[in-house]
Order: structure tokens, then sequence, then C-alpha cells
């Protein structure tokens, strides 16, 4: 992460003219102590020249990891801005019927803002949940099967409730399951045995 940063500072501060610029990068990157530590790889491109103006290690296969995704929120949070709609209703006579546009907030213990609870609680609708027509993967080309079991990659759902995780915690020397609603599926036998009942 800081490697990123002080390459965007980097090109914040370079004055981008042809040559003068390739020896200020080159400059920078061999005078860098964080860089000189880190296999890297850099590559600059001028869209409206369609040219590439700098490359340092550029046609080297490097294993895509967290820089990406670094880019890929920037790009998001521009793009985006900083929410997405949370839920799609539509109200027809005494009936409030809504589904999920993917959104993980809802009832997310960091993320939600609670917005769509309060709608659907304070409305005075009947409240009638329509699945999607378009049937979409649980998860998508490129996922590592190995992640399978963590948090970070739960399945994909239209309409995720808690981000579809259900978070084991000690608590006072007790296991507590968040939300508790699947604390009466888990039943603790001792102190480091824990059986699963199917539901």
């Amino acid at each position: 992460m800081r490697s990123i940063l002080i390459l965007l500072g980097l090109l914040a501060c370079v004055n981008l003219k042809a040559q003068d610029s390739t020896l200020n990068l080159n400059e920078q990157f061999n005078q860098s102590n964080i860089l000189k530590k880190h296999y890297y790889g850099f590559s600059l491109y001028d869209i409206d020249q369609q040219r590439y103006v700098y490359g340092y290690n550029e046609d080297k296969h490097f294993t895509p990891a967290s820089n990406t995704k670094v880019f890929t929120l920037f790009t998001s949070l521009k793009l985006i801005g900083d929410s997405i709609p949370g839920l799609a209703y539509v109200e027809r006579g005494d009936s409030l019927i809504f589904w999920g546009t993917g959104d993980p907030s809802f009832l997310h213990p960091r993320l939600d803002s609670g917005k769509v609870y309060n709608l659907l609680k304070n409305s005075d609708k009947k409240l009638f949940y329509s699945s999607t027509s378009t049937q979409e993967p649980t998860y998508r080309n490129g996922w590592s099967i190995e992640d399978y079991e963590f948090y970070y990659q739960p399945e994909l759902f239209p309409f995720p409730i808690y981000g579809n995780v259900v978070q084991f915690r000690e608590v006072n020397g007790k296991l507590k399951l968040f939300p508790s609603y699947f604390e009466r599926d888990v039943k603790q036998l001792s102190d480091t045995t824990t059986r699963y009942r199917n539901t």
C-alpha cells in the first residue's frame, strides 16, 4: 500500500514531458529506498497520445494482489460514488414488493446504514420479497476455492443479509453467533467440541 501511494505521489510531482520525464522517473525509482527492497513493475501510458511514456519491468509477469484491489476500489468510488441502491421496490395497492440489488450492507454489522431496514419496518403495506428472474452464479470465475470458507468470499446472492456471513465469537467463555438466529442450530458439547445440526 505504501509503495502504491509513493508511486502516485511521484507521478503527481513529475512533469510529464517526453525525455525529461523519463529521466526524472528513472531517477525517482532508482533512488527510492522502499522500492529497492521489492520486486516491482510499472507502466505509464498516455491516453491522449496513445503511447507508452515509461516502463520498468513492464514486460514481466506479476501475480495480481492487493494493489489491483486498490485501483479497483479507487475507480469504483470515482464512478459509483459512496453509495448504491440498497433495494428495488414497487408499491401495488396494499403491497410493497421488493427485490435485491446485490448490495451487501443490509443488516451488516459494519456497513448497514439502517435505511433499507427502516423502510421495510415502517411501511404500512404487506411486504413481499420477489426473487430475480435472472440466475446468478454462486461464485465468479477466478475465485479461489481455497478461500471458500473465509468471510471475505461469501456466496453471491441478489439480496444478501448480514453480508451472507455467520460470525462465531467467544463472549465470556461462551460461543456466540451473529446473527443469533443461528444459535439454535449449534450445540456446544464441551469447551473444545462443537457439533453442528443440519438445517
